[in-house]
């Protein structure tokens, strides 16, 4: 596998927040990170709970989620 350098396209990678101390660890690559937030959804459509995550980590609606 080879590591993501500044020439590299940054990756939309979808996330869903099951554990503060990994997703925190998880997000600090250089990719935009897809949170879906829905109240629907219970405890995997929470979003960021305050978390203080880079702004590359984004919440979205998972109807959203074709479009991006």
């Amino acid at each position: 596998m080879r590591a993501a350098s500044s020439e590299t396209a940054a990756l939309n990678v979808l996330i869903w927040h099951v554990q503060p101390s990994w997703t925190t660890s998880f997000v600090q690559g250089p990719h935009n990170y897809l949170l879906p937030t829905d109240p629907a959804l219970g405890k995997w459509g929470r979003g960021r709970e305050g978390q203080s995550w880079p702004d590359r980590v984004v919440e979205i609606d998972p109807a959203d989620l074709a479009d991006t």
